[in-house]
């Protein structure tokens, strides 16, 4: 296949106080060995310099168009803008405080020519501050090029991840997942579980496509009310469960999937959010009675050790839960939880 019957790629950066890192992102996007079509940097409101510098860097780059926002919409909403826009025949969705390793575009654009897929997931790092590797997400390895209904049992289960940037996703299923869904913490969740649930089919690459920087403020802490978002984000994921078939639902999945994303961290954020005790309280009766006993030796069987334990504290003592969570709160806590918090990552 020549380089001009090659798929086109879209490179999205919502761009939200980012004047220092946008031309560092910009720079190595535009000198990947399979440069993209078009990179649009969407700048999210005139909070600082950022649309300034990023005009600069459409002046300065062919490939680079500059989308100012007149007000600050949020990284969904920042997203879908860009989507709207979008004119190649798949996009990548990147973050612009994050690297991309030279050869990612090629990589994925290589697996989705030689599998016809329409979302391709490619492997990623996560570094901590100081430069050490945090933990590596990989693509799961044998599996070839899944049906949708597959692909989505992953992502329940956690072996596909719901981070959107080491995902190539085929233009035409992100204008099937408009307009995105717009909450504060799990926002890429959404659009990756509505982009696999529309898929016809999902590929893997076992190759790093991406390198997530970790940086203060990253990691998702208390300070916000979730609760709200967390109702948005279960309601996404109900219904691409049912679109995609109506035994998924009643799966030990879906079942684990909501205890652990919905469930849990809504008792989490009426534990540790910014609520008055009256309400902070009934917040926290109310995620109580949600948990299941039935979900305990499902969270063992699955090896969610974590969850396990928080589901039975919450049930045997709400005291003891919230001795547990208070005195843990400014601890990282496990891997996956670590990876689902990177998952909320979002500007104010």
């Amino acid at each position: 296949m020549s380089a001009t019957d090659r798929p086109r790629v879209t490179v999205i950066i919502p761009a939200y106080r980012a004047a220092a890192a946008l031309p560092r992102i910009v720079d190595q996007v535009v000198a990947q060995t399979e440069p993209p079509f078009e990179i649009l940097l969407v700048c999210d409101g005139a909070i600082d310099e950022t649309p300034v510098v990023a005009a600069e860097l459409a002046a300065h780059h062919a490939s680079v168009v500059s989308v100012p926002l007149p007000d600050n919409v949020g990284v969904a909403r920042a997203r879908e803008a860009g989507a709207r826009r979008a004119r190649g025949d798949y996009i990548l969705f990147i973050d612009a405080d994050d690297s991309i390793p030279a050869t990612a575009v090629r990589t994925l654009v290589d697996a989705a020519v030689a599998s016809g897929a329409d979302v391709v997931v490619g492997e990623a790092v996560a570094l901590l501050p100081d430069g050490r590797v945090d933990f590596t997400i990989a693509a799961p390895t044998g599996l070839g090029t899944l049906p949708s209904s597959e692909a989505f049992r992953l992502l329940l289960s956690g072996v596909v991840t719901g981070h959107l940037w080491n995902k190539l996703i085929r233009r035409s299923v992100v204008d099937e997942c408009l307009p995105f869904a717009v909450s504060e913490v799990h926002s890429d969740l959404s659009i990756v579980t509505r982009a696999v649930s529309r898929a016809a089919t999902v590929c893997f690459v076992a190759e790093t496509v991406y390198v997530y920087h970790a940086t203060p403020g990253s990691i998702l802490k208390s300070g916000r009310r979730r609760g709200a978002s967390l109702d948005v984000v279960a309601g996404v994921v109900r219904e691409c469960a049912d679109h995609v078939g109506p035994d998924v639902v009643a799966s030990a999945d879906y079942r684990s999937f909501v205890l652990t994303h919905i469930t849990l961290s809504r008792l989490k954020d009426a534990v540790l959010g910014p609520y008055a005790d009256e309400e902070a309280d009934r917040l926290a009766r109310a995620g109580v009675r949600e948990l299941r006993w039935r979900d305990l030796p499902l969270a063992v069987r699955r090896g969610d050790l974590r969850s396990a334990a928080m589901l039975g504290a919450a049930k045997l003592s709400l005291p003891l839960y919230r001795r547990v969570m208070t005195r843990g709160r400014d601890v990282t806590g496990s891997r996956s939880h670590r990876m689902m918090d990177i998952v909320a990552r979002e500007p104010a």
